[in-house]
């Protein structure tokens, strides 16, 4: 299976069906219609900024994080539902976005390092 490595908050709040897109300079066909494992940057990558672009645009999104989030782990696997370059989604930015689906949320994260792009998860 593919996964795809993404900073936190954004990791966390697609894990958990809050935020719908990923927003990527590029589209990777091979995953289309293919569920990927999401991935918790190894990184502690939070600042400031992200949160008040949160507060700003999603303030209910802020509330529902957790004090601590995971990181070097998958938190969840998604669908990709397309690759689209103009919506109407408030968590689409651009330039493509990775329209996420399905997303189902494990039980217990699967802790392992990432990668940037794609890479193969190995169980």
């Amino acid at each position: 299976m593919y996964a795809l490595t993404i900073h936190n908050p954004w990791v966390w709040l697609i894990a958990h069906g809050i935020k719908t897109v990923e927003n990527r300079t590029w589209k990777a066909s091979r995953v289309l219609g293919q569920r990927i494992a999401v991935h918790a940057s190894c990184r502690e990558y939070l600042i400031r900024e992200d949160l008040d672009y949160l507060d700003a645009h999603h303030p209910r999104a802020v509330k529902r994080l957790p004090a601590e989030l995971p990181t070097g782990c998958v938190l969840a696997t998604a669908l990709v539902a397309a690759f689209v370059t103009e919506s109407d989604d408030p968590w689409f930015e651009g330039p493509v976005g990775w329209m996420l689906a399905d997303v189902k949320l494990l039980k217990r994260p699967i802790y392992c390092r990432g990668a940037q792009g794609l890479w193969i998860l190995k169980r």
